[in-house]
């Protein structure tokens, strides 16, 4: 066999230039400017996978990732969010913000013009209400009632998910397609429930605790369906009765508000009157002139005991009209009081205390005076009685006042003439003739 030359036996690593032809040469230039071509095209490819998938999620949105068409149980948070590439994944971001809606639907049909004009001044449909155009709200007592809602709504946070296994945006993605009608059916359907059961004089005056209600039974609706929202606010923004009746409601309003006024005005006078005659115990004595009933809770006076002269006449009405133990017991409280009122009240009790004192001794004289007069009547009633007598007529003739007139011996009558004062006969005329003008006031003449 021939011997292979030292060129012959080296392997062919490559393609040499210079042992090819020009045809030859020339497809070996183009395979490897494609090579490189090809090689630098994917790794833009690869650059530009990576710059696509990877999404920035804002303070206000949550982001929600794909795989193969199918959400996944994870949702990002704020920050920086990355995916698998292209048709194998992706992040969509959803809008977390707090968003409002109005809502009309019980709200009257208003023309551009209308909208400019106070309610008051607009005029009323001549038929009533118009199916289509006005909204309405119906109370329990059968009244209509105008409304206009506002509502606040947002997707829950991870921290207030209702279902530890799946996230509220999830949810939100998967069973919400409108949310703002979902809110609105859910809003009106509780408006609906809320009134229903609520009179018209309520409803006008506690539209808080009425749109309170429509927040919780909205809430039950759309957590029923799994929708991930939370309704952060219901509110009244505008509300009125039917234009028909409007102008008389304000009437009444306005003679509600002047009424009052005017109670407010009297109360306050008589809570003047009253501090002024009994000082700052006036309230335990006779109850306080202002109806705590209408005030706020927190601002009522915790007194005890309280109106203790109405206490006092419903314990005697309840003892057949006497004394009893209850009755005693109260009294001896408004004595208490008594003592460490001031006031008006304080000067007549200190000027009626020496009068008091002097009156309960003359008592205290005359019962023991009749206990020793009791043995000797026991004695002899008649020479007691005769005795006493005889005493009596000695002061009647000792006084300067007494004129005694004998009329004849054989008559043993004695006429007594006293000589009154001029100014005691005065008063005493003025007396008789206020008894006589109120026994004709009690006769009806």
């Amino acid at each position: 066999m021939e011997k292979m030359s030292n060129e012959d036996k080296q392997p062919d690593s490559g393609l040499r230039v210079e042992r090819m032809d020009p045809a030859q040469q020339q497809l070996a230039g183009a395979l490897r400017s494609s090579f490189r071509l090809l090689s630098f095209l994917m790794i833009l490819v690869l650059i530009l996978f990576a710059v696509w998938e990877v999404t920035s999620i804002g303070p206000n949105e949550v982001g929600i990732v794909y795989r193969f068409g199918r959400i996944q149980d994870d949702v990002v948070e704020e920050g920086l969010a990355c995916a698998w590439p292209f048709m194998i994944g992706r992040v969509e971001e959803i809008d977390t913000s707090q968003k409002e809606i109005e809502i009309n639907d019980f709200w009257i049909f208003e023309k551009p013009e209308d909208r400019i004009k106070p309610l008051i001044e607009r005029s009323a449909p001549t038929k009533g209400l118009r199916p289509g155009y006005d909204g309405a709200l119906l109370t329990g007592d059968q009244s209509l009632y105008h409304v206009r809602l506002r509502c606040e709504y947002q997707i829950r946070s991870g921290n207030d998910r209702l279902d530890e296994r799946i996230h509220p945006a999830i949810q939100y993605k998967l069973n919400v397609t409108d949310a703002p009608e979902m809110i609105r059916s859910a809003v009106c359907s509780a408006a609906i429930r809320a009134a229903g059961h609520r009179t018209i004089d309520d409803l006008y005056g506690n539209r808080g605790n009425f749109a309170e209600e429509v927040k919780k039974l909205a809430q039950k609706r759309i957590d029923d369906l799994l929708s991930g929202m939370r309704i952060v606010n219901v509110s009244v923004t505008e509300a009125t009765w039917p234009l028909q009746t409007l102008r008389n409601f304000a009437a009444a309003e306005a003679a509600k508000r002047k009424n009052k006024e005017v109670t407010d005005a009297a109360r306050g006078r008589a809570a003047r009157i009253l501090q002024l005659v009994a000082g700052n115990t006036y309230e335990y004595l006779v109850g306080d002139p202002i109806d705590r009933k209408e005030q706020d809770p927190a601002k009522k006076k915790a007194k005890k005991p309280y109106d203790l002269i109405g206490q006092y006449a419903k314990a005697r009405a309840s003892g057949d009209g006497g004394d009893n133990a209850e009755s005693e017991a109260i009294l001896a409280r408004i004595d208490k009081v008594l003592s460490r009122t001031d006031g008006i009240a304080r000067k007549l009790i200190d000027n009626a205390q020496p009068e008091s004192t002097e009156f309960i001794e003359g008592a205290k004289r005359r019962a023991r005076r009749f206990t020793e007069l009791l043995p000797k009547y026991n004695e002899n009633p008649e020479f007691m009685l005769a005795a006493e007598w005889t005493k009596v007529l000695s002061e009647i003739f000792a006084s300067p006042t007494v004129e005694v007139v004998i009329v004849g011996a054989g008559n043993r009558k004695i006429n007594i003439q006293t000589k009154q004062d001029p100014e005691t006969m005065a008063r005493i005329v003025r007396e008789l003739a206020k008894l006589k003008g109120s026994h004709n006031r009690q006769n009806g003449k």
